[in-house]
This record gives structure tokens, sequence and C-alpha cells, in this order.
């Protein structure tokens, strides 16, 4: 068997590295413009009778850029923020849809118990993010005291939660 030169087989190989830019910036923008709208909703500064139209927002505008982050962020290696875009986008495409079919004020235990599951979730993440990426890990422990919120507020439809969801239409004070 003939040896070869060891110059030429570096010369024959090659490795490109196409990295990615952080996804970071369009998940975290497409998440608070669709928080606004949905506190917006929340807070009575949208009508509940436009409650159908943030559900369609949460579907085609929130979802899709958090799906595709989540994406980015798996191939980047960056599995805590991917694990967390990839559920949360999932959360709202599902939220939505739950939006879309329900009456604007009415509670819904699936919703409830879904925000519940990602409360738990997020609180389990957060917690082991805590030490290696202290900021993060209080973003997630925030947004699951978020979700444990409307959770309870969905399966309960207890008052003191109330806040978390949309408040009933004007007409119904007349």
């Amino acid at each position: 068997m003939e040896e070869q030169d060891p110059q030429k087989i570096e010369g024959m190989t090659r490795i490109v590295l196409r990295p990615l830019a952080s996804p970071l910036p369009l998940a975290f923008f497409a998440f608070g413009a669709g928080s606004l709208m949905l506190s917006g909703l929340q807070l009575g500064l949208i009508p509940a009778s436009e409650t159908r139209s943030v559900a369609l927002v949460q579907a085609a505008f929130v979802f899709p850029p958090l799906a595709l982050s989540s994406v980015l962020a798996f191939l980047s290696r960056e599995t805590l923020g991917a694990t967390i875009m990839a559920l949360i986008s999932a959360s709202w495409l599902a939220n939505g849809l739950i939006d879309l079919t329900t009456p604007p004020t009415s509670t819904n235990a699936t919703q409830g118990l879904l925000a519940l599951a990602l409360a738990a979730i997020l609180l389990l993440v957060g917690a082991g993010s805590v030490f290696g990426k202290p900021l993060l890990g209080l973003v997630i422990a925030l947004a699951s005291a978020r979700f444990a919120l409307n959770g309870l507020y969905e399966t309960t439809g207890a008052p003191g939660f109330e806040a978390s969801r949309p408040r009933q239409a004007s007409s119904d004070a007349l």
C-alpha cells in the first residue's frame, strides 16, 4: 500500500461552517407582539368581540416565527431555548385554535390543563437553567407563573384569576 503525503490529504479535506444567526430576536419580537395583542384583549383595550381576531394573530403571526426559531435553535444546538420555543410556539397555535372555536368569554378546561402542564415543564426547565443562565431561568420562571395562573383560571373559573382572561363584553353591563 502506498503512503500518501499528509499535505495532500490536508489539501483535500475541507470543513465548512455555516453558523446560524441567533433565532432569539425573532422569537422575542413575535412573542412580544402576540403578548401585546393578548394583553390588550385581557385588559379590555381590545373588545371581547374581537377575540377571534386575536386568536388568528396567535395562530398566524406568533406561531410561525416561534416554530421557525425553535428549529433554528435546535440546529444551533441551543437545546434549552429550542425546547422552550417549540413548546411555547405549539401552545400559541393550540390556544389560537381553541379561541377561534369557543365563545369569547368562556373558560376551557383543555386550555387550562395545557397551561398547567406547560407551567410545570417551564418550572422544571427554568430551575435547571438558573445556575448556567440565571436571566433565562428568571424569564422562564415568570412565564411559568403566568401559565399557571391562566391554567388555574381556565380549569376553575375562579374570579381571583379572572384578570388573566378577556373581560365580558360591555353589552353585558346593559
